[in-house]
């Protein structure tokens, strides 16, 4: 059993009575965690599965509310700064609206906006001299300029507002004091979630995570990370399990060709998936004995 799911396993024994959030990258992992705990046979009563969007939403959606404020939809993202691109006067330099007709420039531009506000880098701090191209960053600030205002005129509050106003509150239910949390590594991806998250009233429960030989946690992605509990891999006992040595293969241990790992090559990720999906049907292997991921 994976660390992670095994640090849950004794969590859940040991820690029966506290409601436990586990903040995972999307709700499609928790499912997955809480799936691989029933399969193992392990009741996993409160744990409670959460993104940081979707917890700050719990947290600060009554606030929002009363302020007669409304949630933007993030599907609507692209087709908003698209029109707001469109509408920008003539006298900004056009750089993005030459190109707004091809394929994926709306939703860089929504990704760009997001990644800006979610960083709490907002229009003042863009100057065109940062870019190459002056006119691009003259374009991108009046932009945001326009997002911004958009916003307010509106009452709209986007996910950085909502994560930036769930972390001021004095108030973080249903997260109360005497929670516990562990983050899923990757769980975190901008400032403004760290933040949030960081001001949580719980007891936090490192991560147990397993370390890789050759393979170095980023920076970054540490900074962002929530606390972490680097477990070394066990003696490998089959050769899938000496995977763990992928990027450090001349420290593995030496093979069993017991054959327990198997490669194929295919022409694209719908081969690659109907492949997998034969070998499942002529193995007459259960659904829910299988990961793909």
């Amino acid at each position: 059993m994976e660390p992670i799911l095994q640090q849950l396993a004794e969590l859940v024994q040991a820690e029966p009575a506290h409601a436990k959030w586990v903040v995972a990258p999307s709700l499609m992992v928790g499912h997955t965690i809480a799936e691989r705990l029933i399969a193992q046979g392990i009741i996993w009563g409160n744990l409670r599965f959460a993104t940081a969007p979707e917890l700050a939403a719990r947290i600060a959606g009554a606030t929002i509310a009363r302020q007669n404020r409304t949630l933007l939809n993030p599907a609507a993202g692209p087709a908003l700064v698209l029109g707001l691109l469109l509408d920008l006067p003539d006298a900004v330099t056009p750089y993005f609206r030459a190109i707004a007709e091809q394929p994926g420039v709306a939703d860089a531009l929504w990704s760009t906006i997001s990644e800006l506000r979610l960083s709490g880098i907002g229009s003042a701090a863009l100057q065109s001299r940062q870019f190459t191209s002056p006119a691009k960053g003259e374009e991108l600030r009046a932009l945001l300029q326009a997002y911004d205002k958009h916003l307010d005129e509106h009452r709209l509050a986007d996910l950085a507002d909502c994560l930036r106003l769930a972390a001021e509150l004095s108030s973080k239910f249903p997260v109360v004091p005497g929670s516990l949390l562990i983050e899923i590594p990757g769980s975190c991806g901008s400032r403004a979630e760290r933040v949030f998250l960081d001001s949580l009233p719980c007891r936090r429960i490192p991560a147990r995570v397993a370390a890789f030989p050759g393979l170095e946690i980023p920076d970054g992605f540490r900074r962002l990370s929530g606390e972490l509990e680097c477990v070394p891999p066990r003696a490998p006992s089959s050769d899938a399990a000496r995977l763990a040595w992928l990027a450090k293969p001349a420290d593995a241990p030496k093979a069993f060709e017991d054959g327990s790992l198997s490669l194929f090559r295919a022409a694209g990720r719908e081969a690659e998936v109907e492949e997998i999906f034969r070998r499942i049907h002529a193995g007459s292997l259960a659904l829910g004995a299988v990961e793909v991921v």
